[in-house]
């Protein structure tokens, strides 16, 4: 008889506990049995709540900020062929608490001393369930699954399983669903209206060009004025711009204007009055911005998103981070100063919070 063959046994009945951990004392070659798996009540946090939510999703019980011997688990997944044992331990670590040497030294004593208690443990960093969630959670069902196939001398025996009182008065809440405050990103959009030549040759086609103008910011704006010229030149079959034609641009962005049918947004960049963007734009339909291009506005969007989404993020990680999102394999020269610039807007709008070197949602 093994102790694994005893993992069913009622918690309650003494004798059954007491040649469990018996059995268990020889097989540990004399040592003690670990103390019992215990279900706290320690608050959870967002992170860790959306990979719980994520693999029940996959089938698994999982139980939130499990003790063991003085240490708490973020996760712990319940074997499905016996509930009684626990398979795999989950830590969902984000990049700002172990971006300290202390905090790293300090698990690995953590994780030496959980071993030794025979948990098996796996981890998910917030930057990998970032950049792709699902390949996060198929890694973390791998785990699971390889834990399930392994032998079960060491197992960790899971309390009982929690069966909330029934009161039949007391009708069940709706399930909320928290809407993230910043969403990811939408794909450019590219004007593809027509055009001619003589929209931007003849300075008597000036009012029209205006009007294309106007129809060009509507569908890409906030659009920086040098992308506004690229954009006039492909439409309107012109190969060069030279002195000519780019004073009829600029009298006809003047134009729209005065009509105020276009307003400005700093001194690079034009839209339509009002027109305010909810969430970033990312490299799409032919468009790929050069970092200059892309207004503060939407980075700071591109900031806020990854922050919340990564519940918290190092201020230095941030440049690369959001040059991913907007589509460069490396960051690019003058995005760093950018992202500083659009975070530093965004503290002293209090829409971030800093702690140290980390920047958070508040």
């Amino acid at each position: 008889m093994r102790t694994a063959d005893l993992s069913g046994i009622n918690p309650n009945n003494r004798g059954a506990v007491a040649l469990r951990n018996f059995i268990e004392y020889a097989e540990r070659d004399c040592m003690l049995p670990v103390e019992a798996a215990v279900l706290t009540e320690e608050e959870t946090n967002d992170f860790e709540d959306a990979v719980a939510e994520a693999l029940r999703g996959r089938g698994y019980a999982v139980d939130q900020q499990v003790g063991a011997s003085g240490y708490r688990i973020d996760l712990a997944v319940r074997d499905p062929g016996d509930p009684a044992r626990y398979l795999l331990g989950i830590e969902c670590d984000g990049a700002t608490y172990h971006s300290a040497k202390t905090a790293r030294d300090r698990d690995l004593l953590r994780e030496h001393v959980l071993k030794d208690l025979g948990w098996r443990l796996h981890r998910i960093w917030s930057t990998e369930w970032f950049r792709d969630r699902e390949r996060a959670i198929d890694t973390a069902v791998g785990a699971v699954e390889k834990a399930r196939h392994a032998p079960a001398d060491h197992s960790v025996f899971a309390p009982p399983v929690r069966v909330p009182e029934e009161d039949p008065e007391r009708r069940p809440a709706p399930v909320q669903t928290v809407a993230r405050r910043y969403p990811s990103g939408t794909a450019c959009q590219k004007y593809t209206g027509s055009g001619e030549r003589q929209l931007l040759l003849e300075a008597g086609r000036r009012r029209d060009l205006a009007v294309q103008v106007v129809r060009i910011v509507t569908v890409e704006g906030p659009i920086h004025q040098n992308l506004l010229t690229e954009r006039l030149k492909e439409v309107n079959g012109v190969g060069r711009v030279g002195d000519r034609v780019a004073a009829n641009i600029q009298h006809a962005v003047q134009i729209a204007l005065g009509r105020q049918e276009l307003e400005r947004l700093g001194t690079d960049f034009l839209r339509r009055p009002g027109r305010t963007l909810s969430t970033f734009r990312t490299s799409g339909d032919g468009v790929q911005r050069p970092a200059a291009w892309i207004p503060i506005d939407e980075i700071q969007l591109a900031v806020l998103h990854i922050v919340e989404d990564q519940f918290g993020c190092q201020r230095g990680a941030l440049p690369r981070a959001v040059g991913e999102l907007f589509g460069f394999d490396r960051t690019p020269g003058g995005l760093a100063e950018l992202v500083a610039t659009a975070v530093d807007i965004l503290i002293d709008e209090t829409r971030l919070q800093t702690s140290g070197p980390n920047v958070y949602v508040p």
